[in-house]
């Protein structure tokens, strides 16, 4: 016997909803580094230190821009997947219903 694959409506959504949160916490991490690097100050002696946070913090803007992006489209498409889903499963609903199927051999025998 094979496995099953079983994918449920709200699991999509879960996920995409976290993979939301997951890219709300990237955008707020710019605003972390540059708390950081003002919580060093301007003393003369932080200044090799605020200078290795603004690089990092300019190096890594840059891939959480592309990993931001990245989530989005994720998200975006277990959404619509899901929709899909939906819209399959109501139309192989709307196919087997016996209304349906009486509908078809009434409206053909009437010809």
């Amino acid at each position: 016997m094979r496995d099953s694959l079983v994918v449920t409506g709200a699991a999509l959504e879960e996920a995409a909803t976290r993979i939301d949160a997951l890219a709300v916490d990237l955008a707020r991490a710019d605003e972390d580094a540059g708390a950081a690097e003002n919580a060093l100050g301007e003393a003369p002696e932080a200044a090799p230190m605020r200078h290795a946070v603004s690089r990092f913090a300019s190096t890594w803007s840059l891939r959480r821009e592309s990993l931001h992006g990245t989530l989005a489209s994720l998200s975006g498409a277990l959404r619509q997947i899901d929709g899909a889903l939906d819209e399959a499963d109501s139309s192989l609903a709307r196919a087997a219903s016996p209304s349906t199927a009486a509908g078809h051999r009434g409206h053909a025998g009437a010809r």
